[in-house]
């Protein structure tokens, strides 16, 4: 449990995270309304991490609706397929480094609904969870064929994986973290 995670201060030099969204998704308002217990908000203790770690950098990637208390947060938007995805899966970028995205199209020529969508229909799970809807998640996410969760069950590797960023947008995250670090590392220079 993340309440329990107390990292050493000083000791970590960058922090990069997406708190999981259920309390802070717009489909949070839907189980609301219906009824249902939703999920307790974990960006404050991403926050708190942060705080605790003072590293010298940190990123934290959620959906549109979210928010992020830490002060000098910048804010970025990026759709997937604005770094050439394939899934329109938008998502903001917080952090304290100033983040230069490569975008390379704006419409790729095939387009898939969200990782999300194809297994949740009306507020519903539907379809069976076999081996076969796992390899469409996987393919949604644009993740290797052949990649798996070893020691999963089906559901639980569907979730994780409709609960991840699209491979190519993780990428993207990656690479504007090293430009903006070689930049901080060049302006030290």
């Amino acid at each position: 449990e993340i309440a329990r995670f107390h990292p050493p201060p000083g000791r970590i030099d960058g922090v990069i995270g997406g708190p999981p969204c259920p309390a802070i998704s717009s489909a949070a308002n839907i189980a609301r309304a219906a009824g249902k217990i939703v999920a307790p908000d974990l960006v404050p203790e991403f926050a708190r991490v942060v705080g605790e770690a003072a590293p010298a950098w940190w990123v934290m990637e959620n959906v549109p609706g979210a928010y992020c208390p830490l002060p000098r947060a910048k804010k970025y938007t990026l759709d997937n397929r604005w770094i050439g995805g394939i899934q329109h899966r938008v998502r903001c970028i917080w952090s304290n480094l100033l983040l230069d995205f490569e975008y390379v199209a704006l419409e790729p020529a095939e387009r898939r609904p969200t990782a999300a969508m194809s297994v949740w229909r009306n507020g519903r799970q539907w379809g069976d969870h076999s081996g076969r809807r796992f390899l469409e998640v996987v393919r949604d996410q644009e993740l290797p064929e052949g990649w798996d969760l070893p020691g999963f069950g089906v559901r639980a590797k569907i979730h994780a994986v409709v609960n991840g960023l699209p491979l190519p947008m993780g990428r993207a995250i990656a690479q504007a973290v090293q430009r903006a670090l070689a930049m901080r590392t060049e302006a030290t220079r």
